[in-house]
């Protein structure tokens, strides 16, 4: 059986997790920048359309 092969050797299975958490935590930082992104903008149309 494969699965207890690489279960088996810990080393490989925590380098697998590692990246896995890492791309989970890429991901989620790629999509918060993007909303911050947004609001930002929204926030910067927002104060020019509204007259100071």
């Amino acid at each position: 059986m494969p699965v207890n092969c690489f279960a088996s050797i810990p080393k490989f299975s925590a380098i697998i997790s590692i990246s896995w958490i890492a791309s989970l935590f890429s991901f989620v930082e790629y999509f918060s920048s993007i909303s911050l992104e947004k609001t930002l903008i929204n926030n910067y149309i927002l104060k020019k359309q509204m007259p100071v």
